[in-house]
Order: C-alpha cells, then structure tokens, then sequence
C-alpha cells in the first residue's frame, strides 16, 4: 500500500468517487475523455515566459510598473489570452543573450537578428529603428563616416550590435579608451550620457528614442544634440531562445498578435502611449528641440 510522500498514514483512496467517475465515463463515452482531460491539458499548456534585456526605454523600461515598455506591453497582450504568464527582468544585455541562449530564460527584447543570428525571430517586426551618434551641443565634429570616428572617443554598450563596419570597429579599438569606452551593466546608455555631460567621452551612439527620453529623465537633454546618423533603421524584436523548443511557437504567437494588433488599432494605441509613430509610415524621429521630454521612432 502506497504511503504519503511524508511518510505516516498510507494514503486514503475514494472508491466512492471513483465509482462515480467511472460510471460517468461509460455513460458519456469518449466526450467523458474532453471533458475530463481538458482541463489538466490547458493546465500543462499554460507557461510562464521570461523576458529580458538591459533598459532601453522606450521599447523595455521598469518591471512591474504600468509603463514596463511598448515590447513587453505588446507581449504580454500577446500571450497572456491564451493563459501564459509573462514576467519581464532588466539584467545586462551580454547576460540576456547568455541567459536565453542557454535555454534559462525564454527571450530577449530588443534584438536585431546580428545581436543573437540563432535566436528565433517573429516575422512582423515590433519596431525599426536605428542608431545615431550623439555629442556635447559646443561640440562642432559630426558624423560622417567610420574612418571620422577615429578623432574621438565614442562611448558604446557591451555586446551590442550597432553595425557590420561599426561593430568592427570597435572589436579593433576596444583596447584603446581614447576611441572606445564600453558600458555595461543594466542602465549603460545613462552611463554613457553622465561621461559624456563630464568630457569623458567625446560622443555616443544609440537609439534616438531611447537617448531622448534617458536624456531627458537625466533633465540634461538640453545639453546635447544628434551630430549625424550611423545606422539606419532596421527591424528590432523580441527574440527567442534557439534552446528551446516552444521559441518557434512563441514567435509564431507574437507575430500574430502583432498583425492583429495593427488592424484593431490596438497597436497604435500602445505606439501612442510610448510616444512611437508606426515605423510603416516612415515618421521620422523627434528631435531634442521637438520631444519635450518625450521620445519617438521610425
């Protein structure tokens, strides 16, 4: 006779109740096997998706606030009607990537596909967006190419993925601090802009959303300017970790509710209350003269 996992009194049985069920299943037949089975299915299918990446507010902000971020706030959207749970961290973004590439948490936000090539990517893009550099307003140098950036020193974040020619660049110079910083940790981008308001850095490069609005959290957007684009847009996502075997189906489930998001109006509903234009329409960015403590995408 079986026991209870803590030992003592064997465990009780309900011949009663199984009586019952039993007889209940012959009557009904194989509808007693849907009904009986449904719930513990739908139970099993319910998951708790994680969701990581370091600050990038506009896109991901603070957990467990009622402005967590337009990705994570269209993720949930998406998932949480068919009963997973979405629970979204700020950690490092080198740790991000790790984390999901292991299989220890579900996905990424954020992403381009050159941050993570083998994660899985929805195919209805959440944002496009692109990167530009960012200077002191008594600043006159500007942005022209790779080769002007050899006259400073540029502050960038670990383990990002700027651009093919960028993200070389700063492989060949990351062992030479006056032309490349590196900011780690899970609010970089602000470290970067507190170098640069001190004369550490000469420039940085981000997101324009995401510098306006840090900029102007830190009230020192006034300070600065956009001395040029580096990077034009291009599309940026949740991304799946390649480790595990229901990313295929989360992506598919995002995507989705992505395009039925945008025809609901949902979408621009979410866009609006983050500041972002629908990235479709081609708007372009605010700048630090029109954002007043805002912040807007492609």
């Amino acid at each position: 006779m079986k026991r209870n996992p803590k030992g003592g009194a064997p465990a009780r049985r309900f011949p009663g109740r199984t009586a019952a069920a039993l007889l209940i299943a012959a009557l009904l037949g194989p509808m007693s096997l849907v009904m009986f089975t449904a719930p513990a299915a739908a139970a099993e299918a319910a998951e708790t998706i994680v969701i990581a990446g370091d600050h990038w507010c506009p896109f991901n902000c603070e957990p467990d606030s009622d402005r967590p971020g337009y990705m994570i706030e269209v993720a949930r959207r998406a998932f949480e009607p068919a009963g997973h749970e979405v629970r979204y961290k700020i950690i490092p973004w080198a740790r991000a990537i790790v984390s999901a590439r292991r299989g220890l948490i579900n996905a990424i936000a954020g992403a381009y596909k050159e941050d993570a090539p083998d994660f899985i990517y929805p195919e209805n893009a959440l944002a496009h967006v692109g990167f530009s550099i960012f200077v002191d307003v008594k600043t006159e140098w500007t942005y022209q190419s790779i080769a002007t950036l050899r006259f400073i020193s540029l502050g960038v974040i670990n383990d990002y993925a700027y651009s093919l020619d960028i993200d070389d660049y700063i492989l060949e110079n990351m062992h030479e601090p006056n032309r490349i910083q590196i900011a780690s940790g899970e609010t970089p981008l602000k470290t970067n802009i507190r170098k640069l308001v001190h004369g550490r850095i000469d420039a940085l490069i981000e997101t324009p959303a995401v510098f306006w609005l840090a900029a102007s959290e830190m009230d020192l957007a006034d300070g600065l300017k956009a001395a040029g684009e580096a990077v034009p847009p291009r599309a940026a996502n949740i991304a799946f970790s390649p480790a595990l075997p229901q990313s295929a189906v989360h992506g598919r489930i995002l995507s989705e509710a992505v395009e039925r998001m945008r025809e609901s109006g949902e979408l621009a509903d979410l866009q609006k209350k983050y500041g972002l234009p629908d990235w479709r329409e081609s708007l372009p960015y605010q700048t630090s003269d029109s954002n007043a403590g805002t912040s807007s995408a492609p």
